[in-house]
């Protein structure tokens, strides 16, 4: 029902609108960025600014087209906030990928059987994460900087960069006391109400579903 109101709302709200010259001036305090109706009505000119309202995005005053651009992003962020906890992974890809890494057995079994977590919070305004590693330390990751760890006999360093589709993207470099060396690419995304994580090291790829406690 919601891409039928949607039209229906915006043609509405824009008769509360009057041309200034070449802008438009807000009338009615329906279309204030204070108003209970803002975030409606932003959810909504995304998908139609392409369709019966191509230039409505460029004609909007400055301050509520900055709330535009900004708010989705911020939803998107609320969603990746708190504790998630594994409710399913690849199990037999996992295993291959530690077969032809020559893990040993008891490695296998202790890692195939371990729960993995992962938490993230707002720090300063940025998406900051952290996972649990196999010794129950947690592992921080952002964007914002870099990051060193220790777990397991492994000096861990972790650089981190977002991409497109709201990826969160982390290369951990891995290395041994025997000078040993390894390279972990972790890729977490949302994927409905869940969280994935698509593991991918020199054995090859699989993926972790975590769902919030």
């Amino acid at each position: 029902m919601a891409h039928v109101l949607t039209p229906l709302l915006l043609m509405w709200a824009a008769r509360s609108l009057r041309e200034v010259g070449s802008g438009i001036v807000v009338t009615n305090e329906v279309l204030s960025p204070s108003s209970t109706w803002s975030p409606v009505l932003l959810r909504s000119l995304p998908a139609l600014q392409d369709t019966w309202w191509p230039d409505s995005l460029a004609r909007l005053p400055r301050r509520w087209a900055a709330l535009q651009a900004r708010s989705p992003q911020s939803r998107e962020e609320s969603e990746w906030l708190g504790h998630w906890q594994q409710e399913s992974f690849e199990t037999d890809k996992a295993e291959a990928v530690m077969r032809a890494e020559r893990v040993p057995l008891l490695a296998r079994k202790i890692a195939m059987r371990f729960k993995p977590e992962r938490r993230f919070v707002l720090r300063d305004g940025n998406l900051v994460g952290s996972m649990k590693t196999l010794s129950g330390s947690w592992m921080e990751f952002s964007t914002t900087h870099e990051t060193e760890a220790h777990s397991v006999g492994y000096d861990v360093h972790s650089v981190s960069h977002s991409e497109p589709g709201n990826v969160l993207c982390t290369v951990s470099t891995a290395k041994s006391r025997t000078g040993s060396t390894k390279v972990t690419t972790n890729r977490h995304y949302l994927e409905g109400d869940r969280l994935v994580c698509e593991t991918t090291s020199s054995g090859g790829t699989y993926k972790v579903y975590f769902c919030k406690t």
